[in-house]
C-alpha cells in the first residue's frame, strides 16, 4: 500500500517504482487495483500500467472505467491493457472502445479484438 501511495508522487522515477510493483506480483494487486479505480489518484496511470504488465485479468472493471477518464494517456493505457489481456471479460469494454472519440483508444480496441 505504501509503495502504491507513492506511485504518483515519486520524485525520481515513477516507472522504477511501478516495475517494483510488477515484480511484487499478486501481493500488490489489491492496492494497485484500488489506485487504478480511484479517480484523481496521482498514480492512476501507473497503476493501470502495472496491471497491464501483470496481465491482471481480474482488473477488467478498473481498466474499463479508466477508458472514460479525462486524461488521454490514462484512457490509452487502459485500452492497451485491455487489448493485451484479450480475455472474454475484456471483450465488452474493447467493443465499446471501437466507438470512443479517442482514435488511439479505438485502435487499441481493434487490436484487442483481433
Amino acid at each position: 500500500d505504501a509503495l502504491v501511495a507513492r506511485l504518483g508522487r515519486a520524485e525520481r522515477s515513477p516507472e522504477a517504482l511501478a516495475r517494483v510493483l510488477v515484480r511484487l506480483g499478486r501481493t500488490a494487486v489489491p492496492a494497485v487495483r484500488s489506485a487504478a479505480r480511484e479517480v484523481g489518484h496521482p498514480g492512476r496511470l501507473w497503476a493501470v500500467w502495472v496491471l497491464s504488465e501483470m496481465g491482471c485479468a481480474e482488473a477488467v472493471p478498473e481498466l474499463a472505467a479508466a477508458l472514460e477518464a479525462n486524461d488521454s494517456a490514462l484512457r490509452q493505457q487502459a485500452a492497451r491493457a485491455l487489448a493485451l489481456l484479450a480475455t472474454e471479460d475484456a471483450r465488452t469494454p474493447l467493443l465499446r472502445a471501437l466507438t470512443h472519440p479517442d482514435a488511439v483508444v479505438r485502435a487499441r480496441g481493434a487490436e484487442g479484438l483481433g
